[in-house]
């Protein structure tokens, strides 16, 4: 054998072996198939963020407030960095590409926001009770250029700025060509550090606020799922039987025993956005409903599906109503509350679902057709 082959031979063992890599990649990644657990997660989550808030309004006992909606909002993060990972990551972002993702994300996430920040700004000016108040020019532009958001609005801005950021990421890992994991596993190291520097900087009160990096732990752990997806499939088939359901049960307890109201008064003082427990049983659930173990094959049910397709306009409608409804809350005894709160759930999904079929809809079909 002469020199070069001695010089070539392991450069194309190594061609071999990241090719295979990009092929695994791409084969988590791209994969058109409909996860109904993960659509009827989306549904779980919004209600859980909805059974919270009515519960801050007094309408349910305090243990589902306080803390227990952001929880929702914490699946909702790792299906975005899941959703987005498994669809775009393993393609190369050519120009045409990415305009796509442009217009799928944004034609999905900001008509109705700016829908709703236009309403909020003509109910301000007209004096009348509105849940996200626009008291001043300020708090408009806050939210036309996606930098914060008033009550429940938040989570969008931090969505449009992880999107921003996933682009980052996109290009990095292909800026060779191929996928490179090495470059991914920067991305996350830098992320990382970025997100603990935040957590420190705004609980040891040396920031007043928080950017989009005290929330990417959740987005980075949906993009690591969508990658290694494929190999936690195989794993899951291989399960004894009786495996999934005790794993999903595991789940189920470990989402209720990280409820933010089982802390209050203890000494841990973990912010619930950097709590380790927390993060691991968000992990759990999120895998459970992906590989439909046990008892989370329930989310494959038509009426989770359902919350799950209007879970959008659902999250950023049912504050309105509640906020109307708030009032009533002394006034009435725990099993008409809890009545009430059956009756703005089935306003809201009727609203939501209005909402998403003539206004959500139309509006992402044009944003594609401009891709």
């Amino acid at each position: 054998m002469s020199t070069a082959d001695h010089i070539t031979a392991p450069a194309k063992l190594a061609q071999r072996r990241e090719a295979g890599r990009e092929s695994s990649i791409r084969a988590g990644t791209q994969s058109g198939e409909r996860l109904d657990g993960l659509t009827g997660l989306r549904g779980f989550a919004v209600l859980v963020v909805f059974l919270s808030h009515s519960a801050n309004a007094g309408l349910l006992p305090s243990y589902f407030g306080m803390g227990v909606g952001q929880l929702g909002v914490m699946l909702f993060f790792i299906l975005s960095g899941f959703l987005m990972s498994m669809l775009y990551l393993g393609q190369a972002p050519r120009p045409q590409v990415v305009r796509r993702y442009v217009a799928a994300r944004l034609g999905r996430v900001l008509p109705l926001f700016y829908l709703i920040v236009a309403l909020s700004l003509i109910a301000t000016a007209a004096g009348l009770p509105w849940p996200y108040p626009m008291p001043d020019v300020g708090a408009v532009l806050m939210h036309l250029f996606l930098i914060s958001g008033t009550r429940e609005l938040w989570a969008v801005p931090v969505e449009i700025q992880f999107y921003v950021i996933f682009v980052g990421i996109w290009w990095l890992c292909h800026r060779q060509g191929g996928f490179s994991h090495r470059a991914l596993w920067l991305c996350l190291a830098v992320l990382g550090l970025l997100f603990a520097a935040q957590v420190l900087a705004f609980h040891l009160h040396k920031m007043n606020f928080v950017t989009v990096f005290y929330y990417t732990a959740f987005f980075l752990t949906g993009t690591l799922i969508a990658l290694y997806r494929a190999r936690i499939m195989s794993l899951h088939a291989r399960l004894a039987d009786w495996a999934p359901m005790v794993l999903s049960l595991i789940a189920l307890a470990a989402f209720v025993a990280v409820n933010p109201n089982f802390r209050a008064g203890t000494a841990l003082g973990v912010p619930i956005w950097a709590d380790p427990l927390i993060w691991a049983a968000m992990v759990l659930v999120f895998l459970s409903a992906m590989t439909g173990s046990g008892i989370f094959r329930l989310l494959g049910t038509p009426l989770l599906m359902f919350w799950g397709e209007i879970s959008y306009g659902f999250y950023l409608i049912h504050p309105i109503l509640l906020h109307f409804a708030e009032p009533l809350a002394g006034d009435l005894g725990p099993q008409m509350r809890v009545a009430l709160v059956a009756v703005l759930c089935a306003a809201t999904s009727a609203l939501a679902w209005l909402s998403l079929t003539l206004f959500e809809r139309p509006a992402l079909k044009r944003a594609k057709e401009w891709a």
